[in-house]
């Protein structure tokens, strides 16, 4: 068994259990560890930095090279450096593996960094170097809505001590990358006497305000940094791994917009309370119409409720029935016209939505019904109802009023 072998089953190790994502500071002569899957900053000897730097700066774990056990210490880079045991510097971190074969040995320990919700590693700099980094982001709640306030905390951490006045500007986009609202704000808000740049990792929070008039659905946040004073007009850029231009500006999101929470119990509604699949409840419904001719319309408004969250966009369908069971007027859309997929509703949440029917101007005269229910594009496969015995009794739900079409 040689160090080599050691080197490749930490790798292994790493692969198999941290998370994807995760922040990993590791000495340069330790295990490969795959970029695309993890945040990784090589440091030539970890003792270079306090146990708090690693904290600090967002590395949630450590990776060591490996060493020799037979020597006192764990091979120092700095060659002064006094010898020193990982167990003992890192004594406030929990060690989590340890891989140790014919005496050579790799140590990895998790730290108690704090990191966002949302993690990024996106940089910025000038000249190939890299002047910060932003972490990642968290949000103050799942979903914003129209005319209030959505506050996002954005995860700074600078990489070179610098004391330039960076400028910050937040643009909310619409699925057309159209500007909804935005926002400017320094990147440090506070500095010290001096202008330094905060040490380590500094959480910001952002205001932005949205109108009273955005629609419901995905938006993304777009991102520009300035440093006017210094660089004059223009942005700086985001840099590549390999610290190379790439953008001036970085984007974030998806982020949600919902509609206004209806009430369960609003006037002129019925309810109905009925089950589709395990991941939609028909809570209730309207029907308007007084008498109702060929060529006119039906509106039918539909309270769904979601009971847990799914991953799949469902489409909504409406159908005018005759007598026979034949459709003779239908409305197939996904909800609130495909802006608010059903694959970005929080369990529980509440949607109201409205559905217009277009009766043909030939249709006979008579009684008919309506059936409504779910499907999911492209398969066509519909959600069954679900019974009171948790049983799928049907593809779809005729409501109980009868539609009468009389003569013009």
């Amino acid at each position: 068994m040689n160090a080599n072998t050691n080197l490749v089953k930490a790798r292994d190790w790493i692969d198999q259990n941290l998370p994807a994502g995760a922040h990993v500071a590791v000495e340069s002569n330790g295990p490969f560890i795959d970029s695309q899957n993890h945040v990784v900053e090589t440091i030539g000897d970890l003792f270079a930095h306090g146990p708090d730097w690693y904290e600090k700066n967002g590395w949630e774990y450590l990776v060591t090279g490996y060493r020799n056990t037979n020597l006192l210490a764990g091979i120092p880079v700095v060659s002064s450096a006094p010898p020193r045991d990982y167990r003992d510097f890192f004594s406030g971190f929990s060690l989590v593996a340890h891989v140790a074969e014919n005496g050579h040995e790799i140590w990895i320990f998790k730290t108690g960094a704090i990191l966002p919700e949302r993690r990024v590693y996106a940089r910025w700099g000038v000249n190939n170097a890299e002047w910060l980094e932003l972490v990642g982001y968290d949000k103050s709640k799942s979903a914003a809505l129209p005319g209030e306030p959505t506050t996002l905390t954005l995860y700074w951490r600078s990489i070179l001590p610098r004391r330039d006045r960076l400028e910050l500007t937040i643009h909310w986009l619409d699925s057309r990358d159209q500007d909804i609202a935005v926002s400017h704000q320094y990147v440090f808000p506070s500095v010290d006497a001096t202008g330094r740049w905060p040490d380590g990792i500094t959480r910001v929070p952002v205001q932005i305000a949205l109108p009273e008039t955005t629609p419901p659905g995905l938006y993304r946040v777009e991102l520009e940094l300035a440093a006017p004073d210094t660089l004059g007009k223009g942005n700086i850029p985001v840099l590549s791994r390999e610290q190379k231009p790439i953008s001036d500006k970085f984007y974030i999101g998806p982020f949600k917009v919902a509609p206004p929470t209806p009430s369960l119990h609003s006037v002129g509604m019925r309810d109905l309370n009925a089950r589709f699949g395990d991941t939609l409840d028909l809570r209730s419904y309207s029907l308007k119409y007084d008498a109702v001719r060929p060529g006119e319309t039906v509106t039918i408004k539909l309270l769904w409720q979601s009971i847990a969250k799914t991953g799949k966009d469902y489409t909504v369908f409406v159908h005018l029935l005759d007598a026979s069971g034949n459709v003779r007027a239908q409305v197939d859309t996904p909800p609130l016209k495909g802006t608010y997929p059903t694959s970005i509703w929080d369990s529980g949440e509440l949607v109201e939505d409205e559905y217009t029917l277009m009766l043909p101007d030939n249709l006979p005269l008579g009684h008919y019904k309506i059936e409504v229910g779910l499907y999911e594009y492209p398969s066509l496969a519909r959600l069954p109802v679900i019974d009171s015995e948790a049983k799928g009794s049907a593809d779809h739900l005729l409501l109980p009023d009868t539609i009468k079409v009389t003569a013009p």
